[in-house]
């Protein structure tokens, strides 16, 4: 079973950002089916480089879609977004250093984030750009 389903709840009303979404539900469900199967340590690497490779690529697209549009909460936005950057590049160290709960700690953090930045940050977005008609 998935850890995360998605439904319209996570939705920002713009079908590529709805799917860049889903694709990071994704990698926290196969980080959770790993656990699942015992092997959360061995998949994490992966997990880690597919992260790091989808949110560059995820959040280079929803920023690029908010300044064409001049969204006003932009700046903030992008914090955020270096906030995790960070914040997953530390979770990347401890496992490095041999601390094996960060399989368990990368999941939990991911889903909470994700969450609160969907249906917070993100959903805000949506609102606007809708308003402007870019959806």
């Amino acid at each position: 079973m998935a850890l995360m389903e998605w439904n319209d709840s996570y939705s920002v009303k713009n079908a590529a950002m709805d799917k860049q979404h889903k694709g990071l539900f994704d990698l926290i469900n196969k980080l959770h089916a790993a656990m699942g199967q015992g092997k959360g340590k061995d998949t994490l690497p992966e997990i880690f480089d597919d992260l790091v490779r989808y949110t560059q690529t995820h959040f280079t697209a929803e920023e690029t879609i908010l300044q064409k549009y001049n969204y006003p909460d932009l700046a903030a936005h992008k914090r955020q977004h270096a906030d995790l950057i960070r914040q997953v590049s530390e979770l990347q160290k401890q496992y490095q250093a041999g601390d094996f709960s960060a399989s368990m700690k990368t999941g939990e953090f991911l889903k909470k984030w994700l969450i609160e930045h969907i249906q917070g940050t993100d959903q805000k977005y949506g609102s606007f750009l809708h308003q402007k008609g870019a959806l």
